[in-house]
C-alpha cells in the first residue's frame, strides 16, 4: 500500500525552514477509493470510522455519529426525556393524598383557606374553609353520649348539687371527684371553669362546644391546666391559662387518652404534653387546634402521639425553643402517628422527632422562622437525642414551605419519604446561620453519625440556597423535581440544585443516588459532589445559570476535589445535560464516567469570558492530583469553545461524539472539539470510535500532552476568524498518534505539529488545503517535530494519494483560555 514516501524522506531531512528543499517525493499509486465514512485497510478492503453501533436510546445519522431519541418538543415544567424516552416523563409526585391536588410541576397543592381561621375553628387538608371545631348542639349540654353514667356540670346551677341534670355540679373537678371506677361521662354546660383539674378517673369530659364551654387554669398556679393521670378523654371545649399560670395546658402521663374537637390556646407554656412515667402513654387527638401556646404546642416524652387533623399555629418562643410538634424518647420510645394536619407560624421546628419513631402523611407544615437561640427553623426535623439515638421517620405526603432555613432536615437519622412538595425555604441574613434548603441531610455529632434518606416522587422548589444538601451521609432521589433554586432574598448563597460534601466533623463521604430526577433552573450550580459519591441515573440536569460574583457557577454537573478531602467519583448513566451557562459536565482531581447521555447547548457565562465547555476534567481544586474521565456512547454538541477539555488529566472517550462546537462570539478563536493540554502534569487522551464534526480552530488538539485517536472520523473542521487555523487534528508538544482514523473537509491542515511527536498509521487525511504541516515549537525553547510513518496512510480529496508532510510557516492555535 501507499503511504507517506515524501513524508519518511523529510524526516531524515533537517527541518530548519521549508522541507521542500529536501526535495519532490517520488510518484506512488494512490490507494483504492473508500466511501465517505471509511478508510482503505487493505487493497480493495474499507472499514468504516466513526461511532459504528449506537448504544440504546440514540439512533445512527448520515454522518458517521448517533443522535439521541427524543420528544419533539421541550418538556414542560415537572417532566423530563433522557436519551430513548420518546415522550417527556412526569416526575415527582403523580398522585396526590386525600385533601391536596396536583399543582402541574410535580408537587401537590393542599385544599386549605387563604385566611386563618378564628378561634373555636380549624381548617386541615380538604377544608375549602374554616369549619367549627364542634357543633353546640341543644342547650344546655348539647349532645351527650348515653352508653355510660352521666354526670352533670353547669356553674351558673346554685343549689345543693348531687351531680344529676337537675342538680348539676358547679366544678368540672367535683364530677371527677364524684365519678366511680368505672367509665364515666361529664357533660359540661356553657362556662368559664376556673380551676386546675386532676383527672385520676377514666372520665369521658364532654363540653357543649370549645366556644362555650372554657377550662381556665388558676392564675398563679403552677400546675396544668388538666393534668390526665387515667383512661380518659375531653371532647367538645377549650383550655387556656393566665400568663402567669400553668406549667402546660393538657398534660397526660401514664394514661390513654383521647382529645378531640378542643381549642387549647393562650397558654405561656406547652399546649399538649405527653410524658411516660410508669406505664405506656398515649394520647389520640382528632379535630384539635392548639395556638397562641409558648415553647411547644405538642410534646411527647416517651409516649404516642396519634393525631388526625391538628392544627398547632402561633408557637411563641420560649428560652430557645417555639416548636409545632416534638416527639422524642426516654426510658421508653416516643412515637408519631400525625395525619391530615397543619402546623404554621411557629419558631426553630414546625415538627422534630429526636431518637423516636413517626410517620407523618397529609400535612402541611409552613411559616418556620429561626428561634432566637438557634437562628435556623425546619420545616421537619429528624435528629438524635441526648442519648444518642437515631430517629426513624416515614414522610408522605407533605407540603412544607417557608422554612427559616430547611424544609426537611436530617441529621443522624433515617428518613423514607415520598410525595414531598417542598419550596420556598427562606435564608436567615448570614448564609452560614441559615442557608435556605429545601433538604438538608448531615452527619450528627462529633462522631459523625451518618443520616439515610430515601426521597421518591416529590418537588423541591424555589429554596434559596440548595434543592438537596448531604455532608457524610447517604442519600436515593427518585423521580424528584428539583427546580428554580437560587437566592432571591439578597443575602449569600450558591443556588445549587444538589450538594453532596463531606462530613465537616469525619470528613467521611456522601453517596448520593439520582434516578429519575430533574433539576432545572438552578441560580448557581445543577448537581456538586465534593469528595463524595455521586450516581446520575435517568436523569435530566437543565437550565443552570451562573451567580453572578461566583466565578466557578454555572456548571450543570461537577465532581471535584478540594483541599483536605478524597476524590469524588461521578458515574452518569443515560442522562441528558444541557442548557447550562459555564459547562456541562466537570470532574476536577476525580474519576467520572459519563456513559449513554446527552450533553448540549452549553453557553459561556455572560458575566466573564470563556468556557461554556461540553465536558472538562482537570486536577484538583485543593492539589495537582489528575481527574480520570471514560465518555461512552455519548453526544456532546453546541458546546462553547470546547466540546471535551482534558487539562493535566487523563480520558478515554468511545463510540462517542463531539459535534458543532461554537465560539463564543463572532471574534473568538476557539471552537474546538477535543482539546488535551498541559496543567501541572501533562494530560492524556484515548479517542476510539469517535466522530468529532463541526469544530472551528482545531478538531482535536494536544497541548504538551499525549493523544492517542483510533477508528475516529474528524471533519468539518472550520476557520477562525481571519482565515486562521481550520486544522483536524494538531499537536503543540507531546505526542500524538493516529491510527485507523479519517480526517476529512478541513480549512487548513489535516494534521499539524509543532515540536511534537506525530506517528500516523492505517489513516487518511482527505479534503484539506495541507495534509501534513510539520513546524518547530519555539516557546519555551525551539524544538523539532518529529514524525514516523507506520504505513498505511492516504491523503488526497476526490481519491486516495500519497500524502504531503510540509512546513507552510503555519501559526500554531493558540492555546485555550484560562
Amino acid at each position: 500500500m501507499g503511504g507517506l514516501r515524501a513524508f519518511v524522506r523529510w524526516g531524515a531531512c533537517a527541518l530548519v525552514a521549508i522541507v521542500a528543499s529536501c526535495g519532490a517525493p517520488e510518484p506512488e499509486a494512490p490507494l483504492a477509493d473508500c466511501p465517505a465514512l471509511s478508510i482503505a485497510v487493505a487493497d480493495d478492503v474499507c472499514m468504516s470510522v466513526g461511532v459504528l453501533r449506537c448504544a440504546d436510546g440514540f439512533q445512527g445519522d448520515d454522518r458517521g455519529g448517533c443522535v439521541p431519541v427524543l420528544p419533539p418538543a421541550s418538556c414542560a415544567d415537572g417532566s423530563l426525556a433522557v436519551p430513548g424516552d420518546q415522550a417527556c416523563v412526569a416526575v415527582g409526585a403523580r398522585t396526590c393524598p386525600t385533601g391536596f391536588v396536583a399543582n402541574g410541576k410535580g408537587g401537590c397543592e393542599a385544599l386549605l383557606p387563604s385566611a386563618t381561621c378564628a378561634d373555636f375553628e380549624i381548617a386541615t387538608p380538604g377544608d375549602a374553609s374554616c369549619r367549627p371545631l364542634a357543633d353546640c348542639g341543644p342547650a344546655p349540654w348539647g349532645e351527650v353520649p348515653t352508653d355510660a353514667p352521666v354526670l352533670y356540670v353547669d356553674q351558673a346551677f346554685a343549689g345543693t348539687s348531687d351531680g344529676t341534670s337537675a342538680r348539676p355540679f358547679r366544678t368540672v373537678q367535683a364530677a371527677i371527684d364524684a365519678a366511680g371506677a368505672t367509665a364515666t361521662t361529664v357533660a359540661i354546660a356553657g362556662g368559664t371553669y376556673v380551676e386546675n383539674l386532676d383527672v385520676g378517673k377514666p372520665v369521658r369530659l364532654y363540653g357543649r362546644c370549645p366556644s362555650l364551654v372554657h377550662l381556665r387554669a388558676v392564675d398563679g398556679v403552677k400546675a396544668p391546666a388538666v393534668r390526665v393521670r387515667a383512661d380518659a378523654e375531653l371532647h367538645r371545649l377549650s383550655v387556656s391559662a393566665p400568663a402567669t399560670a400553668a406549667a402546660s395546658a393538657v398534660q397526660v402521663s401514664d394514661a390513654d387518652a383521647l382529645v378531640e374537637r378542643v381549642f387549647i390556646h393562650d397558654v405561656n407554656a406547652i399546649g399538649l404534653r405527653a410524658q411516660f412515667a410508669t406505664r405506656t402513654t398515649r394520647v389520640r387527638v382528632r379535630d384539635v387546634t392548639i395556638a397562641r401556646v409558648a415553647g411547644l404546642g405538642a410534646w411527647i416524652v416517651g409516649a404516642s402521639l396519634d393525631a388526625e387533623r391538628l392544627a398547632v399555629r402561633d408557637v411563641t418562643p420560649l428560652e430557645d425553643r417555639g416548636r409545632g410538634v416534638e416527639v422524642a424518647s426516654n426510658a421508653a420510645q416516643g412515637s408519631l402517628n400525625l395525619r391530615s394536619s397543619v402546623v404554621e407560624r411557629v419558631y426553630d421546628a414546625g415538627v422534630i422527632v429526636g431518637g423516636a419513631q413517626g410517620e407523618i402523611s397529609a400535612t402541611v407544615v409552613r411559616d418556620i422562622a429561626g428561634s432566637p437561640k438557634y437562628l435556623s427553623g425546619h420545616g421537619v426535623e429528624a435528629t438524635v437525642d441526648d442519648a444518642g439515638k437515631a430517629a426513624t421517620l416515614t414522610l408522605d405526603g407533605l407540603l412544607i414551605e417557608r422554612a427559616h432555613d430547611a424544609g426537611l432536615f436530617v441529621s443522624g437519622s433515617q428518613v423514607t419519604a415520598a410525595r414531598l412538595t417542598i419550596r420556598d425555604s427562606i435564608a436567615m441574613g448570614d448564609h452560614l446561620a441559615g442557608p435556605g434548603r429545601c433538604v438538608g441531610v448531615q452527619t450528627f455529632g462529633s462522631k459523625g453519625l451518618p443520616s439515610y434518606l430515601l426521597l421518591r416522587a416529590s418537588s423541591l422548589d424555589r429554596c434559596d440556597d440548595t434543592g438537596l444538601f448531604v455532608a457524610g451521609s447517604t442519600v436515593s432521589m427518585q423521580e424528584v423535581v428539583v427546580r428554580a433554586i437560587g437566592r432571591r432574598s439578597g443575602a449569600r448563597g450558591t443556588g445549587r440544585g444538589v450538594i453532596a460534601r463531606t462530613s465537616e466533623t469525619t470528613g467521611a463521604p456522601s453517596t448520593v443516588t439520582l434516578r429519575r430526577v430533574l433539576v432545572a433552573g438552578s441560580d448557581g450550580a445543577g448537581v456538586l459532589a465534593t469528595g463524595s459519591s455521586l450516581t446520575i441515573d435517568e436523569s435530566e440536569i437543565r437550565d443552570v445559570r451562573p451567580v453572578a460574583t461566583d466565578q466557578g457557577e454555572g456548571f450543570c454537573v461537577v465532581a471535584q476535589s478540594t483541599t483536605g478531602t478524597g476524590p469524588a467519583t461521578l458515574t452518569m448513566t443515560r442522562s441528558h445535560v444541557g442548557s447550562c451557562d459555564g459547562a456541562g459536565v466537570v470532574v476536577y482531581g476525580s474519576s467520572g464516567v459519563v456513559r449513554a447521555s446527552w450533553v448540549h447547548d452549553i453557553a459561556p457565562r455572560p458575566f466573564a469570558p470563556g468556557y461554556g465547555r461540553g465536558i472538562e476534567v482537570g486536577p484538583s481544586k485543593g492539589s495537582s492530583a489528575p481527574g480520570e474521565l471514560l465518555v461512552e456512547d455519548s453526544v456532546v454538541e453546541r458546546a462553547t469553545e470546547v466540546g471535551v477539555l482534558i487539562a493535566g488529566s487523563n480520558a478515554r472517550i468511545e463510540r462517542s461524539v463531539v459535534r458543532d462546537v461554537r465560539p463564543a462570539n463572532a471574534e473568538a478563536i476557539y471552537g474546538a472539539g477535543v482539546v488535551v493540554q498541559l496543567a501541572s502534569t501533562p494530560g492524556t487522551l484515548e479517542l476510539r470510535s469517535s466522530l468529532v464534526d463541526g469544530a472551528r480552530a482545531v478538531g482535536v488538539y494536544a497541548i504538551a500532552s499525549t493523544a492517542t485517536l483510533h477508528g475516529t472520523l474528524v471533519r468539518d473542521v472550520r476557520a477562525a476568524p481571519g482565515a486562521l487555523f481550520g486544522d483536524g487534528l494538531s499537536a503543540r508538544g507531546g505526542a500524538l498518534n493516529v491510527e485507523g482514523t479519517l480526517v476529512r473537509d478541513v480549512d487548513r491542515a489535516g494534521i499539524s505539529v509543532f515540536g511534537a511527536k506525530l506517528s500516523l498509521a492505517g489513516s487518511r487525511l482527505a479534503c484539506a488545503p495541507l495534509d501534513i504541516d510539520v513546524e518547530p515549537e519555539t516557546t519555551p525553547v525551539r524544538t523539532a517535530s518529529t514524525l514516523e510513518d507506520r504505513g498505511g496512510n492516504a491523503c488526497g480529496c476526490a481519491s486516495a494519494a500519497s500524502c504531503r508532510a510540509q512546513s507552510a510557516a503555519l501559526a500554531p492555535v493558540p492555546l485555550l483560555p484560562e
